[in-house]
């Protein structure tokens, strides 16, 4: 297949989105290596830092703790279509932005759990 690129995951990018979402959720190192029944904290950090992934298992579970998909917290290198960003969903997700309520679709969406849209506080109904 000429053209055709393997997708990967930004370990480096995945880290920094999984620190970024645990800071919002006020979630410790601590706190993830006892809820995931790690030995030591080590492993957290190797994630933080972009060193290693967490297992598949590991990841579907900081998912749950951090109420975002796996999707949401992964960051890869291929480009996502747009029923995969908010899961085919028909009625848009709303953002209240400056006390003004407007839909939201696509990557503006997947942005606005992980923190990446720039501005003020946005809550998402």
């Amino acid at each position: 297949m000429d053209g055709w690129i393997c997708p990967e995951i930004d370990k480096k990018a995945t880290g920094k989105r999984i620190r970024r979402r645990m800071k919002v959720m006020g979630i410790s190192v601590k706190d993830i290596q006892s809820y995931l029944g790690l030995s030591c904290v080590q492993s957290v950090y190797h994630w933080l830092e972009g060193m290693s992934m967490p297992t598949v298992d590991n990841m579907y579970a900081l998912s749950e703790l951090l109420q975002v998909s796996v999707d949401t917290l992964l960051v890869g290198n291929r480009s996502l279509r747009e029923d995969e960003i908010y899961g085919g969903r028909m009625t848009p997700y709303y953002i209240l932005t400056q006390g003004e309520l407007r839909p939201v679709r696509g990557l503006e969406l997947a942005a606005s759990f992980t923190g990446e849209v720039s501005g003020s506080r946005q809550t998402v109904y």
